[in-house]
């Protein structure tokens, strides 16, 4: 896949283009699998602190279709926030070409690895409550699921075990969250 393939699946034009939210849930969303050095050929003009405003977004509404008995699963999605927005915002905070560069092959390569994980399609399993039907989905396709429960009517019992293996890189506290903390 080459640059402009990746923007195709972003739908942006140009790599000043990457306005709107609907930009980064395309990204990872999408079933085409893109590397590290493809993505960073996009970001690398990218406006990071953009990128975070949407990745933060994201996050949080991944997290409001977590169903209520996955605590363990919701709060690695919280750190996976907190992974993604640091790692955006560093790339707007370091000084040097060469230096945002690493900033901006770090953002892509973890966003590559969390495109890998969202839809690894054995990552949750699922069971219908009414039918007993069982399922492998992937995790992606889990919270769309749960998310649209109230509007088909069907209920499901999801399991998020094996989707808890996703290991941080390092963990990335925002400044903010340590003036919380103080407070």
């Amino acid at each position: 896949m080459n640059k402009e393939e990746v923007m195709e699946l972003m739908d942006i034009t140009e790599e000043s283009g990457f306005k709107y939210f609907e930009s980064l849930a395309d990204l990872l969303e999408t079933d085409e699998n893109y590397t590290p050095d493809e993505l960073f050929e996009v970001l690398r003009d990218v406006d990071t602190d953009l990128f975070a405003e949407h990745a933060g977004t994201y996050f949080d509404q991944m997290q409001e279709a977590v169903p209520d008995d996955e605590a363990e699963f919701y709060t690695l999605v919280e750190n996976m926030r907190k992974e993604m927005t640091g790692l955006a915002e560093a790339c707007s905070s370091v000084d040097g070409e060469e230096d945002r560069d690493r900033a901006v092959m770090d953002l892509a390569e973890e966003i590559v690895r969390f495109h890998e994980w969202y839809i690894d399609p054995c990552l949750v399993n699922s069971v219908n409550e009414e039918t007993g039907e069982e399922d492998s989905l992937s995790v992606r396709d889990a919270l769309f699921r749960s998310r649209g429960e109230k509007f088909t009517g069907e209920t499901y019992r999801y399991d998020f075990d094996d989707a808890l293996d996703y290991e941080l890189s390092e963990y990335v506290m925002q400044f903010s969250d340590l003036m919380g903390m103080v407070n």
